[in-house]
């Protein structure tokens, strides 16, 4: 086993995701061939390759979750926080008189929006300071947590 900080852990989990991910590609490309074409790769053995390696991710999902239990709260927190920045970026703040031409006849419509852009934009402002300071929170608590995962 090494010691290896939840930082490179995280970088490590995303790394064998992107390895898992190309082994299912290999398999589903040279899984079924025409009979006597040679292949790069043979897709049982890369099969089972990815069967063990998903096994590892696992492994080390399930440490990382656990070494990350102290800052559990922050951690959902901070997605929460994303998805209203994201929510708010989404709502229409259309205001004002707007003159469209519908089958040659003049429409006059008046858009009023209980949230204004000036104070969405603000909010998102706010919202993305606490998401920095949670963010540095959690670098600090994954450069410094130390975990146990058996040698790469």
């Amino acid at each position: 086993m090494t010691k290896i900080s939840l930082a490179k852990a995280l970088k490590l989990k995303n790394r064998m995701t992107g390895d898992l991910k190309t082994l299912e590609t290999r398999v589903q490309s040279y899984n079924s061939n025409e009979k006597g074409r040679t292949v790069p790769y043979d897709g049982k053995s890369t099969y089972l390759e990815s069967n063990a390696l998903r096994m590892g991710i696992v492994h080390l999902k399930t440490t990382i979750q656990l070494a990350n239990k102290p800052i559990e709260q922050e951690i959902i927190f901070l997605g929460e926080l994303k998805a209203e920045i994201s929510f708010l970026s989404s709502v229409p703040t259309r205001k004002g008189v707007e003159i469209t031409v519908n089958y040659g006849k003049e429409i006059t419509t008046e858009f009023i929006a209980s949230i204004s852009k000036e104070e969405i934009d603000a909010v998102i402002k706010e919202l993305q300071s606490k998401i920095d300071d949670l963010q540095d929170k959690i670098d600090a608590h994954n450069a410094t947590t130390m975990i146990e995962f058996p040698s790469i």
